[in-house]
């Protein structure tokens, strides 16, 4: 299988660990340097099944290494927002 690889920046990994869409809160192209964040998101990206990312220049650089994309991207969306979400009794 070829892996794509995705690139996010400082303001989309803030928006994302906060639960916002990257799409309106974060504008392409720039980066504030906020490596926490980017730390933040790369270590969460690599404790879901199948994926991995690493810190490349300023990026969170993410690549799919797994078998079955759909099931993939699930467990990405849980392992990334399943921490902001309460939990129901």
């Amino acid at each position: 299988m070829t892996s794509e690889v995705a690139y996010i920046d400082a303001e989309t990994s803030a928006s994302i660990l906060s639960a916002q869409d990257p799409r309106v809160f974060a504008q392409s192209g720039v980066n504030s340097g906020n490596l926490q964040a980017l730390a933040q998101l790369s270590k969460l990206v690599n404790s879901a099944d199948g994926w991995e990312a690493k810190l490349n220049k300023g990026f969170v650089e993410v690549r799919f290494v797994g078998n079955d994309y759909a099931q993939g991207c699930a467990l990405l969306k849980e392992a990334i927002f399943a921490r902001s979400t309460p939990a129901v009794a």
